[in-house]
């Protein structure tokens, strides 16, 4: 669904049932989940991005969602607080790996003591 905005993060009753920010065609794209703190920060479940290394997908998230800028670090790597899983691949922090049209990738936040 070409240009639609993020669905703000409401919470509700009996649970939040949270829209996406489509901009890229299914069959062609990456989707990139959030869960905790980049949920919170980006107000939707996931969003669609072009392939590439896991680099450019971060990259195409944070043009997406301008004001989250701590996603990646000024060197370009993944800042200590987030941590990213890759289909079967699991907990991944090579951003050099190539992500294909199909894949998921999910953002989540580094908690203390897990």
């Amino acid at each position: 669904m070409a240009g639609h905005a993020p669905i703000p993060y409401r919470p509700g009753r009996g649970g939040v049932r949270m829209k996406s920010a489509e901009t890229v065609r299914e069959e062609q794209s990456v989707v990139v989940e959030f869960l905790g703190v980049p949920r919170l920060r980006t107000g939707c479940a996931r969003c669609r991005v072009q392939p590439g290394t896991l680099r450019d997908v971060l990259r195409q998230v944070q043009e997406r969602f301008p004001h989250w800028q701590d996603l990646l670090d000024s060197s370009g790597e993944l800042a200590p607080w987030y941590r990213l899983a890759l289909d079967s691949h699991g907990f991944v922090r090579d951003l050099q790996l190539a992500v294909a049209a199909g894949q998921t990738v999910l953002i989540l936040s580094a908690d203390v003591g897990g």
